[in-house]
């Protein structure tokens, strides 16, 4: 039995709203709203289609943080055609489309882009940890399946500009030869501080860019 049981609709958004405000310390946090929203419809009987579109945006955003794609797709196709006209919640899908097709580093210009158009915090917050989610999730790849790769390969993996991916491979403390190979050390990926600090200023570039492209137009 759910710890929530009993609780009234408006309750449960307050709770999700204290658990956003615990963000990003708190990552726990994350599977905390998760569990809340889907009380709030297992529990006190509110489906889907009676949850408001911030709350749609927040638990959508939820499922792509954690990287549980599978419930992120089945919670789109769950949507009514009414909410999935709202602009937020189309430019989510788009960023898990790509999460989905394997194009990671794509991920990035749309969470920016989708930042740059909203005003509420709580949604600013989720978008702010779903960019570290995603580069956390590929630096841990590279980690992983290379022993050694191209700075540029590097930079295109990571979508970063030139100055940034020296920036991000100093940071990170990894080696690089006169060959211009970087060398990934996955102990860097233990210190959360620094690894914040990367993705804070990886964010505020990109949307920074995503400004000035379109000021363009």
């Amino acid at each position: 039995m759910s710890e929530h049981l009993g609780r009234s609709k408006e309750d449960y958004e307050t709770l999700v709203v204290k658990e956003i405000s615990k963000l990003p310390n708190n990552t726990q946090s994350i599977e905390n709203i998760i569990k809340i929203l889907e009380d709030l419809e297992e529990n006190i009987n509110i489906t889907i289609e009676e949850h408001s579109v911030t709350l749609l945006q927040i638990q959508f955003l939820c499922y792509l943080i954690s990287y549980d794609l599978e419930n992120a797709k089945f919670f789109w196709a769950r949507i009514t055609n009414e909410k999935k006209q709202n602009q937020t919640l189309q430019e989510i899908h788009k960023i898990l489309f790509v999460l989905w097709s394997g194009q990671q580093n794509a991920a990035f210009q749309l969470i920016a882009q989708v930042n740059s158009n909203v005003n509420n915090k709580s949604i600013s917050s989720l978008l702010h940890m779903l960019h570290s989610a995603v580069f956390q999730k590929i630096l841990k790849e590279i980690t992983l399946n290379y022993a050694n790769l191209s700075i540029k390969e590097f930079q295109n993996l990571l979508a970063l500009n030139e100055q940034d991916t020296f920036k991000t491979i100093q940071k990170l403390n990894w080696k690089t030869d006169e060959q211009q190979f970087v060398y990934p050390d996955a102990k860097y990926l233990m210190d959360k501080e620094k690894f914040k600090q990367i993705n804070e200023e990886q964010i505020d570039q990109i949307t920074k860019l995503v400004s000035f492209l379109d000021s363009l137009q």
